[in-house]
């Protein structure tokens, strides 16, 4: 009998070792062939039998208008009646959020809703430094080998999953009160919200501490439509926090704002103006932005200019109400002015924060002057601004979203804001393959020029293009339904 010594044992257990692994990477790569497939087949028979087909719509403000219930209804009589089931909350843009939380929220997204397609517009509100496009990632290395096993994934999966089993037990042990969310969902309040709200009703008193919470309830309230009873509870609710908190600005513009959904102008202009008062210096009082919409309005647009100017007097930090005060000139018709100060920016921040914010600005001074040719010259610049610098978080959550849709067979449809060229985009994703491209440059520019750009948008916040009015949402949606139709299910043209 051979002897079989301890060097051929370890070898021997390696090499059993390694078999294994092998056997392991082509049974997930198999799986994922299959499952990959599966998900394929199942959505051509639903496509076939008029089965529901479901599309998501992630994004900020700009997603959360009219446009996912348009692109619903152009679908929908496009193909057939009932084939598209976009009803149930496709509509998942949130005001004022950013890619992190969009990409922190895609799984339970994905798993609540099964989509066949998501359509993605976001990245406006991503903050933090621009880069070079094609210089690479930020200490991003390229993918080795081993990155790209299955093996190497799954091993990563379990020791994520070990170690947030491990931080759940750890955040069990500790001692103190519950965590506060960052942000109220008003359609579905977290517990804690629903808890101070029982308080609240139960008749116990308002905490200075909880200032801050039962301003975002009375917010919600304020926003309620389908609830006549919580919206005349805000009222009550935002004089009990000023009560509690007599220095907290926010209760007053809340209350402005109710005073003003109640046509108490005279009331909301006061509480805008001690919302002002109570801390004038601080450049982050939204009051101010509050008390010049107020005004502008109601007409008053002398009264506007001077609160922003008033404004630009203690914003000692940075320009921001200097270009509130240059799209205010623009707007109105006072185009030397705005020109003046986009100018000046444009001499200050060369760069624009690498989205060519402000050529977009001064473009759209031309273009209300009728000068198309600086207005062109100026689009020109912006746009190749926003060719050569990219994002680290915008890019960085695209390429995740990319490849989470990859791995359960999702459709993914990248659509670029209005007036934008599709080209920055792009150029997010070494690989492109798979991905449809929403190109919203050309027509929007073509509409704007026809028919004047307030139009199309309600304002202009991202320098050369704002939130859409019906009439934008609807020609965004067109759009976006003429690109899925062409590139995802071969159909040449929409439905006339």
């Amino acid at each position: 009998m051979v002897k079989i010594t301890l060097k051929q044992k370890i070898l021997l257990v390696i090499f059993g070792i390694f078999l294994f692994l092998v056997l392991l990477e082509l049974g997930l790569r198999l799986g994922g062939f299959v499952l990959l497939s599966v998900q394929e087949y199942e959505n051509k028979r639903l496509l076939r039998q008029g089965g529901a087909y479901r599309i998501i719509c992630l994004g900020e403000s700009t997603t959360f208008g009219d446009y996912p219930e348009e692109l619903q209804n152009i679908l929908n009589e496009s193909i057939c009646a009932g084939k598209f089931n976009i009803a149930t909350a496709v509509n998942l843009g949130r005001p004022s959020t950013d890619t992190d939380v969009i990409l922190s929220q895609l799984e339970d997204n994905l798993n609540t809703y099964k989509p066949h397609i998501v359509i993605t517009m976001m990245g406006i509100n991503d903050s933090g430094d621009f880069f070079m496009l094609g210089s690479g990632m930020p200490g991003e290395k390229k993918q080795t080998f081993l990155r790209t096993l299955k093996v190497y994934k799954l091993i990563m999966l379990l020791r994520l999953h070990l170690l947030n089993k491990l931080k759940v037990i750890e955040n069990d042990n500790l001692p103190g009160p519950e965590s506060i969310p960052a942000n109220i969902d008003c359609l579905s309040p977290a517990p804690f919200y629903l808890r101070k709200e029982q308080d609240y009703r139960e008749g116990r008193a308002i905490e200075p501490q909880d200032c801050e919470i039962y301003a975002q309830l009375a917010l919600c309230y304020i926003d309620h439509q389908q609830d006549p009873q919580k919206d005349q509870e805000a009222e009550a609710m935002l004089k009990d926090i000023i009560k509690a908190c007599p220095k907290y600005s926010l209760a007053y513009i809340f209350l402005g704002m109710r005073y003003d959904k109640q046509n108490k102008y005279a009331l909301a202009e006061e509480m805008y103006k001690m919302a002002i008062d109570i801390d004038p210096a601080n450049p982050d009082n939204m009051a101010y932005h509050d008390l010049t919409w107020f005004y502008e309005r109601h007409g008053r647009y002398s009264e506007a200019e001077e609160v922003l100017k008033k404004a630009i007097k203690i914003s000692y930090v940075d320009d921001r109400f200097i270009i509130a005060l240059g799209k205010f000139y623009r707007k109105h018709g006072k185009y030397i002015q705005a020109e003046e100060i986009f100018k000046k920016l444009i001499d200050k921040y060369p760069d624009a924060a690498g989205d060519g914010m402000f050529y977009g600005d001064l473009a759209l001074t031309y273009e209300g002057q009728g000068n198309w040719d600086l207005a062109e010259k100026y689009f020109r610049k912006a746009k190749n601004m926003q060719s050569k610098y990219y994002n680290q978080q915008t890019q960085s959550n695209y390429r995740r979203l990319k490849e989470t849709l990859g791995q359960r067979g999702i459709q993914l449809v990248c659509v670029q804001y209005p007036m934008r060229s599709i080209e920055p985009l792009k150029k997010l994703f070494p690989d492109k393959a798979g991905i449809i491209f929403v190109d919203n440059e050309k027509i929007f520019k073509d509409a704007v020029r026809r028919e004047g750009y307030d139009e199309y948008f309600n304002d202009n916040f991202a320098g050369d293009f704002g939130h859409c009015t019906f009439k934008g949402n609807l020609l965004l949606a067109h759009n976006i339904a003429e690109k899925i139709l062409k590139d995802h299910f071969k159909i040449n043209k929409l439905k006339e």
